[in-house]
């Protein structure tokens, strides 16, 4: 059976389908529509019975215009949100945009009503991403980024980052109903309706321009066009029955009409369809602020003949997915773009060599990729004083350009993380890298190569001290630290209480009491050999703990009273009693557990985790050892809805008791 959707009547005669096997969809009954209505007008928030008997007075006229489409209540209801007044619900009421209604089932007039009230940055960000396909599926880093090539995000005098400016804006726009918010995996991903897709593109018509499979033949193309995206995903189904070849020569016939030297903005949008004859396209640009080319099957030189020339861009991202067959060079020429805010090659799969000289763009803000090494690769990093991410510098990485002192002048960065540390000779040496001013540092790494051997752990200790972030920082990682005490700033002189993140890995501290003193959400500890005694902050913001590896570890010290809520991992080792080491009756809230490579464990504690959603076990014997109080004999049934079993060993009788 075959599911056909469609919003055009006329599409359905086409098909050839029985009328008794047609079902039109009816919007939902007016009461319900109503309540609807007013709920995305209200929300959650409180409002007093003047605006509610004011908007429901109005509000069930507009209601009337809205045709029962919940996408129209939506969108009306949340700008009627942002002002309650009588005057601003009666202009909405009053709209002219009200007469353009062409039958019972239009709703774009409400659409196009709602965008108009938008302000004139939200109208820019929401048509610059109208170009994108059809339910693309936004990040929202992507997304910021985009709108910062854009320039869209100036501070205009306040004192804001243009992240934190664009971040108001996806929320606005969120809000609002322009974007609807999906989970892709464990991320958050935005995605546009097509009719307001459709919306966007119509009334920016004049300046941006989407061209498709199925508009090449109809688009209408204005000369003052500054923002073009082609989308050749699909096949030629997608065109009614056009072929790849055929597409590009419409492109060509469109060519006449719209002038290429003067785009600021070019998408596209590939499949592999791209043919070393599409650069002639575009051999004339010369203005172009932002670039996005995707899938590339040919070097990009064959797709953008003039690329080397392109030295207005702001936003450069351009993708290539691996082939057996040819490996593509990142262009020598992107170090010329000294305009660059945004370089973004996460979807790049070809040669990993970076030019030498990519240190020559000094306005670059990102540097996206999907292997952090090819941010180890920049020599001189410390030009690039407006980055915001450097996931991975190693120190001395060659004899020039890689020296601790490249950090001191990168003031901006959020995300820093330093490795090879065991290349750093004294404290001085590490003084340097000036970490205790950068206040917009959120998330530091600090990484000594665990296989290497310290001479000296007071020196160690020192280097650590001198690494000392600023009291802003909200997640650290320390791995593989020679020294035998923690750092002073995280002890006795505590100077990151806003601390939410904490990951140990392989340090060699003899003394773990300094952990009390934290407020965390996650705590991570593996690999430390000399751990015996944990006392672990059990506040009630700490929702994530892992302890892997620690096969000395003898108890988790329990020293508050309420019960611990969130996620707990422990790997240990085969001779690891968690009987021993958990206070059970402290995680009777426990959502989700974690255990690998452990001793079995006792049902009478396993009875305790009574909120218990998950429980994963691996490379274990799964023993349900037998309680000495004469619980057995009664009835019960481990409260998880997820449980996991990896390389374990299990009869058939414990199996039945799990489930």
């Amino acid at each position: 059976m075959v599911l056909f959707t469609t919003r055009i009547p006329n599409l359905v005669s086409k098909l050839g389908t029985s009328k008794d096997l047609i079902i039109e969809l009816k919007g939902l009954a007016n009461d319900i529509f109503e309540k609807y209505f007013l709920a995305c007008v209200f929300g959650q928030q409180e409002h007093g019975e003047d605006h509610y008997s004011i908007v429901k007075d109005i509000g069930s006229k507009i209601v009337e215009k809205l045709k029962c489409s919940p996408l129209a209540a939506k969108t009306i209801g949340r700008l009627l949100r942002g002002n309650l007044s009588e005057d601003y619900s009666r202009s909405v009421l009053q709209s002219k945009e009200w007469e353009k209604q062409k039958d019972d089932h239009d709703i774009m007039p409400a659409l196009k009503l709602s965008y108009e009230f938008l302000p004139l940055h939200l109208q820019q960000c929401f048509n610059y991403c109208a170009l994108f396909p059809e339910d693309y599926a936004f990040g929202k880093d992507e997304l910021i980024h985009l709108w910062i090539g854009h320039e869209i995000l100036l501070a205009s005098g306040q004192n804001k980052r243009a992240e934190d400016i664009g971040c108001g804006y996806l929320d606005e726009l969120l809000m609002l109903g322009f974007f609807n918010k999906v989970q892709r995996g464990e991320e958050d991903r935005y995605v546009i309706h097509d009719l307001l897709r459709e919306l966007a593109l119509a009334i920016a018509s004049n300046g941006c321009l989407s061209i498709c499979y199925s508009n090449v033949r109809s688009v209408e193309v204005h000369p003052s066009v500054r923002h073009l995206s082609i989308v050749m995903r699909g096949n030629a189904d997608h065109g009614g029955g056009m072929t790849d070849e055929y597409f590009i020569r419409e492109l060509k016939r469109l060519k006449k009409r719209l002038k290429v030297e003067n785009l600021e903005t070019l998408l596209l949008f590939d499949n592999g369809s791209l043919k070393g004859s599409f650069g002639y396209l575009f051999k004339e640009v010369s203005s172009l602020r932002v670039l996005h080319v995707s899938e590339m099957t040919y070097p990009v030189y064959r797709v953008l003949e003039n690329f080397s020339k392109l030295i207005h861009l702001r936003y450069l991202r351009i993708g290539a997915w691996p082939s057996w067959r040819t490996q593509f060079k990142l262009p020598s020429t992107v170090s010329r773009f000294y305009h660059l805010r945004i370089l973004d090659l996460n979807e790049w799969y070809h040669d990993r060599d970076l030019p030498s000289s990519i240190s020559n763009l000094v306005n670059l803000h990102y540097f996206v990729v999907n292997d952090e090494n090819l941010h180890s690769e920049i020599s001189m990093v410390g030009k690039l004083q407006l980055l915001r991410v450097l996931n991975k510098f190693q120190v001395k990485r060659r004899q020039e350009g890689f020296n601790l002192k490249e950090l001191e002048s990168l003031m901006e960065v959020t995300k820093l993380g330093i490795y090879n540390l065991e290349n750093v000779v004294n404290k001085e040496e590490a003084d340097v890298a000036n970490l205790t001013l950068k206040n917009h540092l959120l998330k530091l790494t600090l990484h000594w190569d665990k296989k290497s051997k310290s001479d000296d752990p007071v020196v160690e200790r020192d280097i650590l001290e001198s690494l000392k972030p600023h009291s802003n920082l909200k997640e650290l990682s320390i791995i593989g630290h020679k020294g035998y005490t923690f750092p002073e700033w995280l002890g006795s002189e505590l100077s990151v209480r806003g601390l939410e993140s904490l990951h140990l890995e392989g340090v060699e501290w003899l003394d773990f009491t300094t952990l009390e003193q934290l407020n965390l959400q996650s705590l991570k500890i593996s690999d430390c050999s000399f751990l015996s005694l944990l006392p672990i902050p059990w506040t009630p913001t700490l929702c994530d703990v892992g302890i892997r590896n620690t096969s000395s570890i003898q108890k988790l010290d329990y020293e508050r009273t309420f019960s611990y809520k969130g996620r707990m991992t422990i790997t240990g080792t085969s001779g690891l009693s968690l009987d021993e080491v958990l206070a059970f009756d402290n995680l009777t809230e426990l959502k989700e557990l974690i255990i690998q490579y452990c001793l079995p464990l006792a049902e009478l504690h396993l009875r305790k985790l009574n909120s218990l959603k998950r429980l994963s076990l691996y490379d274990l014997d799964v023993d349900l050892l037998p309680s000495s109080n004469g619980l057995d004999a009664v009835k019960w049934q481990l409260p998880v809805e997820q449980l996991e079993l990896g390389n374990c060993f299990v009869s058939e009788k414990n199996l039945t008791r799990l489930l």
